[in-house]
């Protein structure tokens, strides 16, 4: 028999549709979003221990050369006496090993969150896979089996199950991360200054010293062979000095460390 031609109006058996497929990717990227919003924030505080080896030893450390100077008023004389001073300082050292403490803190409840959820991800992606396998594809009207909309869902459930796995491994090494660890550094000698002294004297041989008077004006005199040194006040000096504290400045050139104060 012959066919018979399609007429207007009759019903054509429509082909089945395939499923959309829902871009693996921008699951991913949701994903990573959602578990950055919930990661953990850790706070970390490093400091520095100490165990020593030993007592503390002293010793004197030489600080070089310097000068002391005072000088008194006489009349329209200001007379200098420089000295020659050695100055020394006490150095503590003491051997000891050096530890770097680390202290890593989790911030409020927000390690207990991201660990939450990470386990809704493996969760979800096993959910995913498990209602897959337990409801396979049926069969359309003309007995043909769509697999696409399977594999889709399988992927997409690994894909979830596997990154909240790798999320609990990170949790995991992140957790083990926290709490209280020292980092050896080794043996080292630690050192303390104590403040510079005088540790010898003696007259100076020469030198030069300078008055600095309250209102900037300076003076300069030479030192002689035995340490001493004339230097001539102003005949208005009682003038210049009425409106201050009448202490003027009184150094050695060369030395700062020798400056001291002077009343005239």
């Amino acid at each position: 028999m012959l066919a018979r031609p399609h007429e207007p109006g009759s019903c054509r058996p429509r082909r089945p549709r395939r499923p959309r497929q829902r871009s693996l990717p921008r699951v991913a990227a949701l994903l990573a979003i959602a578990w950055c919003a919930g990661c953990a924030r850790v706070a970390e505080v490093r400091s520095l221990r100490v165990v020593p080896l030993e007592r503390p030893r002293q010793t004197s450390e030489d600080r070089g050369v310097g000068f002391a100077v005072r000088g008194e008023r006489d009349g329209g004389l200001l007379r200098v006496q420089v000295e020659e001073v050695r100055r020394c300082a006490t150095v503590t050292l003491q051997r000891a090993d050096g530890f770097e403490r680390v202290e890593r803190v989790a911030q409020g409840g927000t390690l207990a969150i991201q660990w939450t959820i990470n386990n809704l991800f493996t969760l979800a992606g096993a959910a995913i896979v498990g209602w897959n396998a337990a409801n396979p594809a049926k069969p359309d009207a003309t007995g043909a089996v769509s697999v696409g909309s399977s594999t889709s869902a399988y992927l997409q459930g690994g894909l979830i199950g596997g990154i909240g796995v790798g999320l609990l491994v990170a949790s995991l090494v992140q957790q083990r991360s926290l709490g209280r660890h020292d980092k050896a550094l080794g043996t080292r000698e630690l050192r303390r200054d104590g403040p510079v002294r005088t540790c010898g004297r003696g007259p100076a041989a020469g030198g030069t010293v300078r008055l600095t008077l309250p209102d900037g004006a300076s003076l300069q005199a030479s030192v002689d062979a035995t340490g001493k040194a004339e230097l001539t006040l102003p005949a208005d000096l009682d003038d210049r000095l009425k409106d201050s504290d009448r202490r003027a400045t009184l150094e050695v050139l060369g030395d700062w460390r020798s400056q001291t104060r002077v009343t005239l």
